[in-house]
Formats: structure tokens, C-alpha cells, sequence
């Protein structure tokens, strides 16, 4: 009897070491992932896990383990791929889209990213570009990083080339912004604005948008866009300057911290803005709305970015910050 009490006791610990070490490769691997520019698909869109804390991860990995346990990944991939490209036919009518969402809920990010590599040639039409934003604007995602991704690859392989976007395509941004505005932050708004093929006329129409919304929400823009793609080689696009540009024309002051990683973040990406016009622009605003906010090192620190401008802008901005330095000397 004792054996047997032995051998379970083995098999226990044997059970527990292997969950363990699923649970740990796994969260290693979705933490990779997260840094993988393979989910910016094409684009430089990267995803932005502000949807999930580190104790939300392990759970999201434990299901999606069991889901893929569960479902063949190429089963999976045939049938995203063969819902998505019903929507992408524009003879098709009255396109159920909840299955499509059922599927895109159901499956782990890595067969998601996969099917939407798949995808990414497959464009969506304007007026199907609206379905897809209405119903997740009107729908209760239980797995918004999945939703998120989604709504990266849509903007990104289809909104961002609409020249001209319909009062509906506006309406639907204005909606989902509306009714979860994390969702329109970092899966339509990010994307679009450092998207380089995203039509200018779309600026106008992004920025009034970002406008109407509270601080907080701002600040989440500001700190999404400093922190979240993580890639430093890419020139800021017009749209991105503009908008930002926009976000520090409003006369909101904004917190400290959020300051203070924009701030670190024009340190890595000046050298290749500098010769920018909208980017000196985007700069100035800045400096007119928010030095009042910054301490002697913040301002140093601005300085130092504001001397490696190239333009005629560069010498009021340093101008506005000598100022703001001289009154931590009095």
C-alpha cells in the first residue's frame, strides 16, 4: 500500500511540474510575441496589451492552451480565413458577422496572427469596413487583445487606404470610440496615424475625434504611442505629427507621468524627425501647452531634443524652454 501511496505521489508531482512548465513556456512565449514585430503584419502596428495585467496573461495563456488542445490550428485558420474573405466579397449581402467574431474570440493570438498574415492582401471594402466597426462598437468582446489585433489588421490593410471616408465610416469611428474607446485607441487610431499609407484626408477627421475625448483617454494615446510600438527606425508620418500635433493644441494639461514617457520617447526618435516641418510643429505645441508642467530635468532633457531640431521652429522652441529653465535659477 505504501508503494502505491509512493507512486501516486510521484505521478502528482510529475502532473505539477508539467503544468508549471506549460504555464511558464507559455507566458514566455506570449511575451515574446507581444515584442515580435510579427504581429505589426505589415504596417508598424504593433499590439498593445494595455487590455490584460501580468495575472490576466496566465489565465488568457491556460484557455487559449486548452482551446488549441481542443481545435486543429489548421481547422481554425481554414475557417477564419474563409469568413474574413466572405466579408471581403462586396457581392456578399447582410454578411452575419458574428460568426466571424465567434472565431476571432475563440482562437489563441498566435493562430489569429497567423490567419491574418495569411489575409493581409485581402482588402476590405469601405462600406464593410463600417460593418466590422459598428459590431464590435455594439458587441461584448471577451477577449479584447484578440479584438484589438483585429481591428489593427482592418485598419491597417484596409482603412488606412480610403481616400475619401463616408459619413458612415466617420459615424463608425465616432460610435466605437464612444463605446469603448481603448478598442478605437489602440485598433484604429495608432494604427491609422503611423500607418505611411494612410490618406491624409483621414487626419482632419482623426484628430476632431480625439478631441472630444476626456483626459484621461488622451493620456492613454499619448502613452500607447510612446510605449507601444517599440520601434524607433521609422519617420513619424504627417497624419501622426498632425494629430499629435492637435493633442497638445487643446490647452489640457496632461499628467506628469505620461510627460515624462513622450519625453523619453522624442529622445530615441528625434534624429530622424528632425528635418520634419510637421514634426517641428508637433514639437512647438508641446512646448507652448505643457513646459509649465515640467521640472529643471524634464526641461534639459526637452532641450536636448529641441537643439537637434533642423528648422526654423527650432529656435522658438528653445527660446520657450530657456525661459521655463531660467526660473529654476531665481
Amino acid at each position: 500500500m505504501g508503494d502505491r501511496w509512493s507512486e501516486i505521489d510521484q505521478i502528482t508531482k510529475a502532473n505539477s511540474s508539467f503544468t508549471l512548465f506549460v504555464d511558464s513556456t507559455y507566458q514566455k512565449s506570449f511575451n515574446e510575441h507581444l515584442q515580435n514585430p510579427l504581429v505589426r503584419l505589415e504596417q508598424d502596428f504593433g499590439y498593445y496589451p494595455s487590455f490584460q495585467s501580468n495575472s490576466e496573461s496566465k489565465q488568457i495563456g491556460s484557455i487559449d492552451l486548452s482551446i488549441q488542445t481542443i481545435s486543429s490550428s489548421e481547422d481554425s485558420l481554414e475557417n477564419l480565413e474563409n469568413e474574413y474573405l466572405k466579408l471581403c466579397d462586396p457581392n456578399t449581402a447582410d454578411y452575419d458577422f458574428s460568426k466571424l467574431l465567434e472565431l476571432i474570440s475563440r482562437e489563441n493570438l498566435e493562430v489569429l496572427t497567423n490567419t491574418l498574415k495569411k489575409l493581409k492582401q485581402s482588402c476590405l471594402e469601405q462600406q464593410n469596413c463600417v460593418i466590422v466597426l459598428d459590431y464590435v462598437a455594439h458587441s461584448n468582446t471577451t477577449k479584447p487583445q484578440n479584438m484589438v489585433l483585429f481591428l489593427q489588421f482592418v485598419s491597417n490593410s484596409s482603412i488606412s487606404g480610403i481616400k475619401v471616408p463616408s459619413r458612415e465610416l466617420q459615424d463608425s469611428f465616432k460610435n466605437l470610440c464612444l463605446a469603448n474607446p481603448k478598442l478605437f485607441i489602440e485598433g484604429v487610431l495608432i494604427p491609422l496615424i503611423k500607418n505611411q499609407t494612410t490618406e491624409p484626408a483621414q487626419s482632419p477627421i482623426l484628430s476632431s475625434i480625439v478631441s472630444t475625448l476626456p483626459t484621461a483617454d488622451i493620456e492613454h494615446i499619448v502613452s500607447v504611442w510612446s510605449e507601444g510600438h517599440g520601434n524607433y527606425n521609422t519617420k513619424c508620418t504627417d497624419v501622426e505629427c498632425n494629430v499629435l500635433q492637435g493633442i497638445f493644441s487643446l490647452k489640457k494639461h496632461y499628467g506628469i507621468d505620461c510627460i515624462t514617457v513622450l519625453i523619453n520617447h522624442l529622445t530615441r526618435i528625434v534624429d530622424l524627425n528632425a528635418k520634419s516641418k510637421r514634426f517641428g510643429m508637433f514639437i512647438l505645441a508641446f512646448a507652448k501647452s505643457q513646459l509649465e508642467l515640467l521640472n529643471e530635468d524634464l526641461c534639459l532633457l526637452f532641450l536636448d531634443i529641441a537643439e537637434k531640431l533642423d528648422g526654423f521652429l527650432k529656435k522658438s522652441v528653445i527660446s520657450l524652454i530657456n525661459k521655463r529653465i531660467s526660473l529654476f535659477k531665481n
